[in-house]
């Protein structure tokens, strides 16, 4: 009788602190997390979207890398070959051959290696691209003497110096065919006229590759 009491208060008795705890956390209501079909659906689409862009990219990148290869990297040597034979039909009227213009800017390289004033040779084919611009659009086709036509292509060579090469500072003597005063005023008013295309094939690639393609068919 006195177990049968016992048993009865107990089930009767008030929760303690452990009950209380856990009565507690059973009518919390469970974190709520993010459903994960719109997770993962925003995923797929992700996913999806990149790989159709890398297919295009695949599908483009290849051809127009193959095609700036053929247009931007093309050797000096043969750069120099065209802008010779640009410079034979641009003067006409001289009794010149392409190989004797491009001997002229060989021997200026030459001698500014040899000298110091550059660590490497000057004529690369960036540098050839710019100063066929310069001579396209400055040099007469009138020219009626071989000096006339080397006073204003060694010009136009000391202002491609100037403006892409890689010393600090180039002499004039190399370049000076005629009197001192007339070559810089020369220089400065070639700088003058082509200041804007100058600064233009610089920075803008679509240019620089158009220049390039135009000598290049010279050659053809």
């Amino acid at each position: 009788m006195s177990t049968s009491s016992t048993q009865t208060q107990s089930h009767h008795a008030p929760p303690g602190p452990a009950s209380s705890a856990t009565s507690t956390t059973a009518v919390l209501p469970a974190p709520s997390q993010p459903p994960a079909t719109p997770s993962l659906t925003f995923s797929s689409s992700c996913s999806s979207a990149h790989s159709q862009v890398s297919a295009k990219r695949r599908l483009i990148d290849p051809a127009q890398s193959s095609q700036r290869r053929l247009v931007l990297y093309t050797p000096s040597s043969e750069l120099l070959k065209c802008l010779g034979l640009f410079l034979c039909r641009r003067c006409y009227k001289l009794d010149l051959s392409p190989t004797q213009a491009i001997g002229w800017l060989r021997n200026i390289d030459n001698y500014l290696l040899i000298m110091g004033y550059q660590p490497v040779s000057f004529l690369s084919s960036g540098s050839v691209v710019f100063l066929y611009m310069l001579c396209r659009d400055l040099l007469s086709p009138e020219a009626d003497s071989v000096e006339q036509l080397q006073v204003s292509l060694l010009t136009c060579y000391f202002i491609t110096h100037c403006y892409t090469g890689n010393g600090n500072g180039y002499p004039e003597t190399p370049f000076l065919v005629g009197s001192r005063a007339a070559f810089w005023d020369r220089c400065l008013s070639y700088i003058s006229i082509m200041s804007f295309k100058m600064m233009q094939i610089n920075s803008n690639r679509q240019i620089y590759s158009e220049t390039l393609a135009e000598l290049k068919a010279i050659g053809r």
